[in-house]
């Protein structure tokens, strides 16, 4: 035999050894893998079947929500509301609560499905939402997964502490579990108004109605409102408007619970948690009306968004869609000084009496500073966003646009933002004049209607 032979030879035997060493570790390793796997399937079945049958025998003992911001036992958080959301895969209940940020909460999740009966689906996650300016207590979601869960659609879920050893724990109602389908594109309302929050005795009742009317007018067809607490005067026009059922309003006991900071900055502005929690209530106003309302306006009670070109939301739509077709639409702030208003003798002395301001009167606003921050509002599809703040949208799966001036501007009502500029170099602006003669007609009918003009 050559020796090149000898060499293919000597080449093909050691690699038949190689082919064969290789199959018996692989098969090795196969066994190995599959005995821990029957080892693990075994322990997750026992711890399975023992969370299981503790919480089903101790379901009695859970505390059912009653009431919006409602605290978990011994849970550091307020339960808001849940929803249903099957938007991203695997679907998940979506609890929208306030959270202590420290230590970091640790929950478990048990839904109950037709049998009424709690049977673990995962350990919680906990997501603290993404603006929540220092604070202690922060907006969160509190995530329950039901990708290998025992019902793809349950009626309740209860949260569990880990830290618990009593079996106590907190049940929330979940919504949108029986939502519309998209395509049968059946809203009860094209244009809905979320405001957050009424507080510290607000009695703004002129301002109020206006906007109220405005909303009205501009094709809201509902206004939900946050409320902690409002002035005697202003309760009345409430009542009226929940009567009439254009406003909603929805108690937000939460100085019950936490001292709320009625500034932005932590610790600037002392307190527990942002701003009487604002951001908790625009989430919730978001997943209330995400599958009832075409659209969803994301504003304070002192702003409206005033289109130029048009005179309703609907048309404004319709032109903003052709051009940016967005998700979410964002539009500029304009301050409106209370500070400057204009004489206009004696074509409002009917409301002479009437608490509040009258925004008729504050025709001038200020100009905006170049590359300065500016607090945009929001119009948006409700559907395609998960998470919002107060000034921008923090996770949308459709497109973002900025609305030029041209087309509208978000009117802000308030103390100025630039006390040092002189009135006569305020921008004149009378474009709600063109709402005037209907919207004073409106305002006088809803305030003679509570009493409050004669």
């Amino acid at each position: 035999m050559t020796p090149t032979a000898k060499r293919r030879l000597n080449s093909a035997v050691c690699g038949h050894v190689k082919w064969k060493v290789l199959v018996v570790l692989s098969l090795f390793v196969l066994v190995c893998l599959l005995l821990n796997l029957r080892s693990t399937s075994r322990i997750f079945g026992k711890l399975w079947r023992k969370q299981r049958l503790n919480v089903t025998v101790e379901s009695s003992r859970c505390l059912l929500q009653t009431e919006i911001l409602q605290p978990i036992p011994n849970g550091n958080a307020l339960v808001v509301s849940a929803y249903l959301d099957s938007r991203l895969e695997p679907g998940s209940v979506r609890i929208l609560a306030i959270v202590k940020r420290a230590p970091p909460l640790e929950l478990h999740c048990y839904f109950a499905c037709r049998n009424g009966l709690f049977v673990v689906a995962s350990p919680a996650e906990v997501n603290l939402f993404h603006d929540h300016f220092g604070f202690p207590w922060a907006a969160a979601h509190i995530l329950c997964s039901l990708h290998g869960g025992p019902c793809l659609k349950p009626d309740k879920v209860a949260l569990v502490s880990s830290e618990r050893s009593d079996g106590q724990c907190f049940v929330a109602n979940i919504q949108n579990a029986a939502r519309p389908q998209p395509e049968l594109n059946s809203f009860t309302h094209n244009f809905g108004v979320c405001i957050s929050t009424l507080f510290g005795g607000y009695n703004n009742v002129l301002q109020f109605t206006q906007a109220m009317e405005m909303y009205r007018l501009l094709g809201a067809g509902r206004v939900t409102i946050y409320n902690s607490s409002c002035g005697p005067e202003l309760d009345r026009v409430l009542a009226h408007y929940t009567a009439t059922g254009l406003v909603e309003v929805i108690p937000w006991p939460i100085d019950r619970y936490l001292t709320p900071s009625t500034g932005w900055t932590y610790p600037t502005h002392p307190g527990d948690v942002h701003y009487y929690g604002q951001i908790a209530a625009l989430n919730d106003c978001l997943y209330r009306h995400m599958y009832d309302t075409r659209y969803l306006v994301m504003n304070d009670v002192d702003e409206i968004i005033i289109p130029v070109g048009c005179a309703s939301w609907a048309c404004l739509m319709m032109h903003l869609n052709r051009i940016y077709d967005a998700a979410v639409y964002r539009f500029n702030n304009h301050v409106f000084p209370y500070t400057a208003v204009d004489d206009f003798g004696s074509v409002f002395d009917r409301w002479k009496g009437i608490p509040g301001r009258n925004i008729l009167t504050q025709v001038r606003r200020e100009p905006n500073p170049i590359f300065a921050f500016n607090p945009t509002k929001m119009i948006l599809n409700p559907r395609q966003v998960v998470e919002t703040s107060v000034h921008y949208v923090v996770f949308t799966f459709g497109k973002r646009a900025l609305v030029s001036s041209s087309l509208a501007k978000l009117h802000h009502y308030r103390s100025p933002e630039r006390p040092n500029i002189d009135k006569r170099d305020l921008i004149i602006d009378p474009v709600m004049w063109k709402y005037k003669a209907v919207l004073v007609s409106n305002v006088n009918s809803v305030l003679h209607k509570v009493g409050l003009l004669r």
